[in-house]
């Protein structure tokens, strides 16, 4: 018996001794999570499945009076219970609430305790937590005032904010937004230039108030986040959009974003129009009160571009290159870019680094590959109705599109094998052209380029017995012979040697009209806060907002930051399963079945056409096309000049003989001649010596 007992606490003590040593191996080992982005663990559920209130909701005021007066009892004189009451003075979303006893001897009203509000203060602000969410949820969701009130409207909330609070809310989170987007801009240049430099700190745990005292007297807005003086040289993608499609737009965004990483590093927001300017455009300018006016108006001034819309995306491409080394210690050495405008010879003019240093371009490839397409199109208009030579040598007067020509699904097809061929020969320049040059004579029926085996996709070379010659005719192929010779220049697939898309700036543009529709006039203010949002979406994910409501002082943040964790989680595994296999193969599938369905539709004839169907003759039928109705109004035009000839020679006025004479001239051509107008001082006077020839 007590040789059991001493081999109990034997093997307790070694339980215990295993479990302290594990426990000091662990906190010596383990790193703990940075406290800025410790994040607090969910609340676990008691036994009955409920956990204390935190974040926001919405709930049926009415019903929750009527649930809270029979259990709730005053806590003055223990006998009446609690009715809810609500305020008619509202502070925005926030309601004022009123806890009054229904004991009418109980000789007073019991408020909340701290807080007579539904919502909780802003820190250091006399503004309420709910308002500025609320804001921030509207610009985040692409609405704006508007937009929110109807939502109160038919959701039958208490409360909204009137014009000029949510204009004042939105300004102190616009303010937020950009100071947190230029944070994650900086952060994206430190974690770019840490996979150059090991002396850069990791940008996972570093933070701008942690960085040296030297730096306090910087000026520049990212003060304090350079950590060394080594200048690193990257590439950079760089596209612009604008807020208005057909290149008219009042507003223009450039932006800068590393090839490596794929966070944006800067950005340019140009603006030609300011609401001030305009409102008081009808002023007279000379005048002493419009000069003061313009004074104090040219800080705040939105306008801070001149030239014209197309032109916005050179400047700023030139602004961003000029200040990279003052923000980041970078040098934008690879510049690519989709050559769509002049942005690559206006910075290499420029010469923003000095003479040394040369800046090259690299192509997008999905932009390059666009082109094979584009060109081949073009020939669709260039030789519209012309005549071609068919094997047999015949000559008809027919255009390049239609069958054994160049049909839409041709073109197509040809695009798509084209960015095949340069992605599947990335830094291997000759074999790029060979394989470019095999999907040409592939077409002609000449598979000597074609690769060989029975892995090829050639059907010829791999001896399918499917294959079937094509039959595009010698006319048409020698037009499309020059466009497969110009995008197979060695100097253009030299640019797109090292494989670059601009994806990310594609990503980038649709994030920031996401938040501001095209569709709807916005502020240049109001473009500025969508693209902070996106940034911080792009660099830091949707979990970057929690920084933004911690810079609003708007309290805990630990409910939205985990279910901003969840929407990033769930975007990650759409991501990966969009990628995989099965996705691609029914996303094929069901392009096909798309194109299937549009082809039977086309069958359906003419049955929209803008004023096509709005002036039927009479006795034509119901549902004609335009060149039936032309062919209806040049017979009708025909058969009035026979009718009016034969009236003519009814009466005697027509000459039987058809021959042309000097008493009877040759007939006047059927068309109409066109109406000669004197010119306006003879209009009135005298024209005998004047005449249509000038003569």
């Amino acid at each position: 018996m007590i040789g059991q007992i001493l081999v109990t606490i034997i093997l307790r003590s070694a339980v215990a001794t295993a479990f302290l040593s594990f426990s000091c191996i662990n906190r010596v080992f383990v790193m703990p999570r940075h406290p800025r982005n410790r994040v607090p663990p969910r609340p676990r559920p008691e036994r009955d499945g409920f956990v204390a209130p935190e974040g926001f909701g919405l709930v049926d005021l009415s019903y929750l009076a009527a649930q809270l007066e029979p259990v709730a009892l005053c806590a003055k004189c223990t006998k009446g219970h609690l009715r809810l009451k609500i305020g008619v003075n509202r502070m925005g979303f926030a309601i004022p609430l009123l806890f009054e006893c229904t004991n009418r001897f109980c000789g007073g009203d019991v408020r909340t305790g701290h807080c007579c509000f539904s919502s909780q203060r802003a820190a250091g602000s006399q503004a309420f937590q709910v308002n500025r969410r609320m804001v921030l949820a509207a610009r985040e969701i692409g609405s704006g005032h508007a937009a929110l009130q109807k939502l109160v409207a038919v959701v039958g909330m208490h409360g909204g904010l009137s014009n000029e609070s949510f204009a004042v809310n939105q300004k102190v989170v616009e303010a937020a937004t950009t100071a947190v987007a230029k944070e994650e801009m900086a952060r994206a240049a430190i974690e770019l230039r840490t996979l150059c430099d090991s002396t850069v700190p990791d940008p996972a745990t570093y933070h701008p108030d942690d960085s040296d005292d030297d730096n306090d007297d910087d000026d520049s807005e990212f003060a304090g986040f350079a950590t060394t003086d080594d200048v690193v040289d990257v590439a950079v993608s760089t596209d612009g959009t604008w807020q208005k499609r057909g290149h008219q737009s009042l507003f223009g965004i450039q932006a800068a974003i590393s090839a490596v990483t794929g966070k944006v590093l800067d950005i340019e927001t140009q603006s030609r129009f300011c609401r001030e300017c305009q409102f008081h455009s009808s002023w007279d300018q000379s005048t002493e009160k419009f000069r003061l006016w313009k004074e104090a108006h040219a800080p705040t001034c939105s306008i801070n571009f001149r030239g014209s819309s197309k032109s916005m995306e050179q400047h700023g491409v030139l602004l961003m290159w000029c200040r990279s080394l003052e923000l980041h210690k970078l040098r934008y050495t690879t510049f690519i870019g989709d050559g769509d405008s002049s942005s690559f010879k206006t910075v290499t003019a420029a010469k923003p680094y000095g003479d040394d240093v040369t800046i090259t371009k690299s192509d997008c490839i999905g932009h390059v590959q666009k082109r094979m397409g584009t060109e081949l199109r073009r020939l669709w208009t260039e030789h519209k109705g012309v005549q071609i030579r068919l094997p047999s040598g015949e000559y008809v007067r027919k255009g390049l599109k239609g069958k054994n020509r160049l049909t839409a699904d041709l073109v197509n097809k040809l695009q798509n094998y084209y960015g095949i061929a340069i992605r599947s020969h990335i830094g291997d320049k000759p074999g790029m052209i060979t394989a470019i040059t095999a999907i040409f004579c592939h077409h002609a029926n000449d598979h000597s380029y074609c690769p060989p085996g029975e892995s090829s996709w050639c059907k010829y070379n791999r001896g399918d017995p499917s294959y079937a010659p094509k039959e595009i005719w010698p006319e048409v192929l020698e037009l499309m012979e020059p466009v497969f010779e110009r995008l197979s220049d060695e100097d253009l697939l030299e640019r797109v040697q090292r494989g670059d898309t601009q994806n990310s700036n594609e990503s980038l543009h649709s994030l920031i009209w996401r938040r501001c529709p095209k569709e709807i006039f916005a502020s240049h203010e109001i473009i500025k806060f969508s693209t902070s949002l996106a940034i911080i979406q792009r660099n830091a994910g949707n979990v970057g907002l929690v920084k933004v409501l911690q810079s609003l002082g708007v309290g805990d943040t630990a409910f939205s930051q985990r279910l901003l964790e969840k929407i990033d989680v769930r975007k990650e595994y759409n991501i990966l399963r969009s990628r995989s296999l099965e996705s691609k193969k029914r996303r094929q599938v069901l392009r096909g079945m798309k194109k299937r369905v549009e082809d039977v539709l086309e069958r359906e004839g003419n049955t929209y056409e803008a004023g096509g169907f709005g002036m039927e003759e009479e006795g034509a039928e119901s549902g004609s096309s335009k060149g039936a109705r032309k062919r209806k109004r040049k017979k009708t035009v025909r058969e009035q000049e026979s009718q009016s000839t034969r009236k003519r020679a009814h009466r005697g006025t027509s000459s039987v003989s058809t021959a042309p004479s000097e008493d009877c001239p040759p007939p006047a051509s059927r068309r109409r001649q066109p109406t000669v107008r004197r010119p306006r001082r003879l209009r009135d006077g005298d024209d005998s010596d004047w005449s249509p020839s000038g003569q």
